[in-house]
């Protein structure tokens, strides 16, 4: 057998071939560990830690926000309180609105389940020590969740 040379990539082409993944990997299991590697290679190097790769079909992909407080959860029991606890429930909706799936442990507010797009793979990252304050890289994606940590300027005079 004879010994091929190695091939010499570019950023750009690396990148590419990133692009074609979608295209490529036809195997659901064999692309969602793509995935996972991939939102690694993201964290490592731009903060945050990976929590999960959801399947387009994972129902487990649900979130829910308060409405007030709006802290986001995975609805998993003791993070809210089920709508059936709920005090005074009807009093507190108004006539044809949308029904909460809870209440917010932490401030009271309902909880309401995010909807998400179906037919798509989502990579959950969670904020860690190493995100910048100001959210960085991360700012222009899920424009519902601010990682922005930058107190604004005070009087318009900035101190750093």
């Amino acid at each position: 057998m004879t010994e091929l040379q190695n091939k010499l990539l570019t950023d750009k082409e690396l990148i590419a071939i990133v692009n074609k993944a979608p295209d490529e990997i036809e195997c659901a299991d064999a692309y969602k560990h793509f995935l996972e590697s991939l939102a690694e290679l993201v964290t490592n190097h731009f903060g945050g830690d990976v929590v999960s790769v959801s399947m387009p079909v994972d129902e487990s992909l649900v979130q829910y926000r308060c409405d007030s407080c709006g802290k986001t959860c995975d609805g998993v029991t003791g993070e809210i309180r089920p709508i059936e606890e709920c005090v005074d429930l009807f009093e507190r909706l108004d006539p044809g609105s949308t029904v909460p799936h809870g209440e917010c442990f932490d401030c009271g507010a309902f909880v309401y389940a995010v909807p998400h797009i179906d037919g798509e793979w989502i990579a959950k990252i969670a904020h860690n020590e190493c995100v910048p304050s100001d959210g960085w890289v991360y700012n222009e994606f899920d424009p519902d969740i601010d990682w922005n940590q930058e107190e604004p300027c005070r009087d318009g005079k900035c101190t750093s």
